[in-house]
C-alpha cells in the first residue's frame, strides 16, 4: 500500500476509466473530490472515500486535476495551497503567465507541479529523435497534423454537462492539440511564427501554422484540430528528403511508420501509465534536488542549472504559449 494518498479531483470519464485502474494496479490509496452528488455516489460505489472539497494534504499526498479544462488552473492553485504535489491534465492553464504563476507558487511551497500529456517522453519520441539525428529522414521539409476526435459529441449531440467543451478556454485545439504539440515541441524546440485561423467549412475547428527551426533550417508546420469522427491513420506526418514518418502522438510507445517500420516495445504503456510514471520521476526530482532556483518557466533557453522538472515546466509553457493564441483567431471570427 502506498504511503501517500492520491486524490482524484474530478471523477468523470478519464478519472474512472483511465487513471483509477492504473492507480488500483499500483495499490495506491485513492480518494475522490467532486462537487457532483452523482460522481461521489459512483466513487463510493467503488469503495472510495468521496468528498465535496479538497482537504489539506498530509506529507507526500498527490492530487490529479481531472476537472473540465476551464477550471484546471483554479483547481491546481487550490491543490498547491493545500500542500499537494500536482499532476494536472491538459492544458494546465489558459496562458503562459498563469502557468508561470502556478509553477512559482509550487516552487515556493516545495511541491512538484507537472502537466499532461507526456508525449515527448515515450518510446515513440525517443525513436523519432534517434531517427532524425541519424539522418534517417534526410533534411526535414514539412510537418503536418490532422487531428480529429468526437470530443463531446455523441451521435451529433452534446449533453448539457459536456457543453463546456465548446465554450471559452476549451475547444478541439486545447482539448487534444497538446498531444501532438507537446511531442513536436519536445522534439524540435519552440514553434515560431505561430498563426491560428478558422478551418474553412467547419465551425468547431482551427488551423495552426508555424515553423520549427531544425539544424538551422526552417521546417513549416500545418496542423488542423477539429471535432469529427476519427482522425484517420496519418495524424502526425514528419516529412524529409529521404521519406516520411507517421506517428499517432497519443500512442506514446508507437508504432511508427517510417522508411523502415518501427513496431515499438511489445508491452506498450498507455498515455495515462506514462503520465503517472513521469509524475513519480519528476516529484522525485524535486524531492532529491530541493527547492528549484532557476526562476519561473519561460521561453528562454534552458540553463545549466535546470532540473528535469524545470525542463518539463518550460516545455509545458511553450505549448500553452501556442494554444493561448487561439483566442486571437476566435476574436477575429467574432
Amino acid at each position: 500500500m502506498a504511503a501517500h494518498t492520491t486524490v482524484l479531483v474530478g471523477f468523470g470519464h478519464v478519472a474512472r476509466n483511465s487513471y483509477l485502474p492504473e492507480l488500483a494496479a499500483r495499490g495506491a490509496r485513492v480518494r475522490v473530490v467532486d462537487p457532483s452528488p452523482a460522481a461521489r455516489a459512483a466513487a463510493e460505489g467503488l469503495g472510495l472515500d468521496a468528498l465535496t472539497e479538497l482537504p489539506p494534504a498530509e506529507a507526500g499526498d498527490r492530487a490529479l486535476i481531472l476537472t473540465p479544462i476551464p477550471s484546471h488552473a483554479a483547481m491546481t492553485r487550490a491543490a498547491i495551497e493545500r500542500g499537494y504535489h500536482v499532476l494536472v491534465e491538459k492544458p494546465a492553464a489558459p496562458t503562459t503567465r498563469s502557468w508561470a504563476d502556478l509553477c512559482g507558487m509550487a516552487r515556493r511551497s516545495g511541491r512538484a507541479l507537472v502537466a499532461a500529456p507526456f508525449t515527448a517522453s515515450g518510446w515513440a519520441a525517443e525513436a523519432i529523435r534517434a531517427l532524425v539525428t541519424a539522418g534517417g529522414l534526410g533534411r526535414l521539409t514539412s510537418i503536418t497534423v490532422d487531428f480529429a476526435k468526437s470530443g463531446p459529441f455523441d451521435n451529433g449531440e452534446v449533453a448539457p454537462e459536456r457543453a463546456w467543451f465548446l465554450g471559452p478556454e476549451a475547444g478541439p485545439a486545447r482539448d487534444f492539440g497538446p498531444y501532438p504539440l507537446t511531442l513536436l515541441v519536445g522534439l524540435f524546440g519552440p514553434l515560431e511564427q505561430v498563426r491560428w485561423t478558422r478551418e474553412e467549412g467547419a465551425d468547431l475547428g482551427h488551423v495552426l501554422r508555424g515553423r520549427f527551426v531544425v539544424d538551422g533550417v526552417a521546417v513549416p508546420l500545418r496542423a488542423c484540430f477539429r471535432y469529427a469522427d476519427g482522425r484517420g491513420d496519418r495524424p502526425v506526418v514528419i516529412t524529409g528528403t529521404r521519406g516520411e514518418l507517421v506517428v499517432d502522438s497519443e500512442r506514446v510507445d508507437g508504432p511508427l511508420t517510417a522508411p523502415v517500420p518501427l513496431p515499438g516495445p511489445s508491452a506498450r504503456r498507455s498515455k495515462y501509465q506514462l503520465a503517472l510514471a513521469q509524475f513519480d520521476l519528476l516529484t522525485t526530482d524535486l524531492l532529491t534536488t530541493g527547492l528549484l532556483t532557476t526562476g519561473l518557466p519561460s521561453v528562454a533557453p534552458p540553463s545549466a542549472g535546470d532540473t528535469a522538472l524545470d525542463a518539463h515546466q518550460r516545455m509545458v509553457g511553450e505549448v500553452i504559449g501556442v494554444l493561448e493564441r487561439v483566442d486571437l483567431a476566435e476574436k477575429g471570427a467574432a
